[in-house]
């Protein structure tokens, strides 16, 4: 079967921007096309990538029947470059318009509103203010439950994690909003090499990766409903840096990522592994924290960053495993604003090893 993309709204046109609102699929070309307009993606079942050009830019889109939902036949169309995630039902050949889950939650993104809280960003020592009564390493608390990382997916904008679908495990911490917030996914962004990849930088230094552990406050019941508030979610982000020695702890998460890669569907990870082993070392988890933005699509500014000031590191083999699904997948560092910085440490000198 072969399936036709056509234009309904907006297309993707760089990095960051918005996406294709709504689009079109069906067995058989829409109206007769202009030779003057740009390709059209076509999809032929069962190739798991295709790819739609744009006037000026190539997007690239995974197509999953099944993945991410428990609905027979659905489909997820997930952006190269912006991870936007679009649903639909395809019922044999009948056509389908998709409207975006995205849009719905950003009922303004047509209307392109200024958002002045956006994230990553160069975290600069001298910006930092330093507050020890919140930011306060000892009282981050992670209350992990055994068997909460459910499944692993790849996708080629990378790899997440989902929680399982009962998760109970938290953070909480004095410099959170009020409330406690429940695990929902990890998540990791790099480069192509060790000089590039961290979506947030350390005066101006960037690492080779970042994960991403993210967080939705429980009393907006879901994910979705805690991303349209100021508090409604929380993201710790541990730096990679590269070196030439394996990090056992990431062994299984690599392992996994490999099995998916080898067979092209979502693995479920071991009831024993544990998300804490992925962060820096206990004692040396000193922080910064800001209020900013999701990375991806829609932006969505309703994140109190957690970000540690002591990376991990991984080896260049287990950052190649990443860099086999895609060569790069982070944002550019967004201005700051005028946006308080607090640090749970003190620094005389402002330089960081």
């Amino acid at each position: 079967m072969k399936l036709y993309i056509r234009r309904v709204q907006t297309l993707l046109r760089n990095p960051g921007a918005d996406v294709i609102e709504k689009i079109k699929l069906m067995d058989q070309p829409d109206d007769p096309i202009p030779k003057s307009t740009p390709p059209i993606m076509s999809y032929r079942y069962p190739r798991r990538e295709s790819e739609l050009a744009s006037d000026q830019q190539k997007v690239s889109f995974e197509w999953a029947p099944g993945m991410d939902t428990t609905e027979p036949g659905c489909v997820v169309v997930e952006c190269r470059y912006c991870m936007a995630r679009k649903q639909s039902l395809i019922n044999n050949n009948t056509s389908k318009e998709v409207s975006s889950v995205l849009t719905a939650q950003n009922p303004n993104a047509n209307n392109k509103p200024i958002k002045q809280r956006q994230s990553p960003i160069d975290i600069r020592i001298a910006k930092l203010h330093y507050a020890p009564e919140v930011c306060r390493p000892e009282l981050l608390k992670l209350s992990y439950h055994s068997g909460d990382c459910g499944v692993l997916y790849v996708n080629p904008t990378g790899f997440r994690v989902d929680a399982s679908e009962n998760s109970q495990t938290t953070i909480s911490a004095p410099h959170l909003p009020s409330g406690r917030f429940r695990f929902a996914q990890f998540h990791a962004h790099w480069g192509a090499d060790q000089h590039c990849g961290s979506e947030h930088r350390l005066n101006g230094r960037s690492y080779a990766g970042e994960v991403h552990f993210v967080f939705y406050n429980i009393k907006y019941g879901n994910f979705c409903s805690a991303a349209n508030h100021r508090d409604g979610l929380s993201v710790l982000a541990v730096f990679i840096r590269e070196t030439d020695k394996d990090n056992f702890n990431y062994k299984a998460l690599i392992d996994n990522v490999k099995k998916a890669l080898q067979t092209g569907r979502p693995v479920n990870l071991p009831k024993d592994f544990h998300i804490e082993r992925l962060f820096p070392s206990p004692g040396h988890r000193d922080f910064i924290t800001y209020h900013g933005s999701l990375t991806t699509v829609p932006f969505s500014e309703s994140v109190t960053w957690t970000v540690f000031l002591n990376n991990v590191s991984l080896s260049h083999a287990q950052l190649n495993v990443f860099r086999s699904i895609i060569d790069s997948n982070n944002r550019e560092c967004q201005n700051l604003n005028g946006r308080s910085l607090k640090s749970s440490k003190k620094f005389a000198d402002p330089k960081i090893h």
